[in-house]
């Protein structure tokens, strides 16, 4: 009975000796936890990424990652996104990583075309010269 017992449970228990897992908590500056956060670790050898979402208390948790070197970075709207360059794992590790976020600025993006240029390059060459000589005469 102990012969199968050993037999039935001895792939679980190598299964779960090869991993580790990396978890904590994602405050702000001021300690307030911020659910919804992303998190993802990149094992840096291979680039294989893992990825978990703080729950509404702040914790996240990144189970049964291959053994190595990870990278984590945490990130949020409206705040910088943070980054442990690397985090290594040992066999049954279980490593608690906490980040404190600092709040981001908003960017904004404005793309301006010129109308103007688009037109003059869909009109035969002798079109665009006169254009070009109107624009240019005082």
């Amino acid at each position: 009975m102990i012969a199968v017992a050993l037999l039935i449970l001895t792939p679980f228990a190598l299964a779960q000796m090869n991993t580790a897992v990396i978890s904590g908590v994602v405050e702000d500056a001021s300690g307030g936890v911020i659910p919804g956060a992303g998190v993802t670790a990149v094992q840096l050898g291979t680039q294989l990424k893992f990825t978990a979402t703080t729950d509404p208390a702040g914790e996240y948790a990144l189970e049964q990652l291959p053994l190595g070197d990870y990278s984590v970075t945490v990130s949020a709207a409206r705040f910088q996104s943070s980054v442990d360059p690397r985090v290594t794992l040992h066999v049954g590790d279980r490593l608690r990583r906490n980040f404190a976020l600092a709040v981001g600025e908003i960017d904004q993006v404005i793309i301006v075309e010129d109308a103007t240029s688009r037109l003059l390059k869909n009109r035969p060459a002798a079109a665009r010269l006169a254009t070009d000589l109107d624009f240019r005469v005082v």
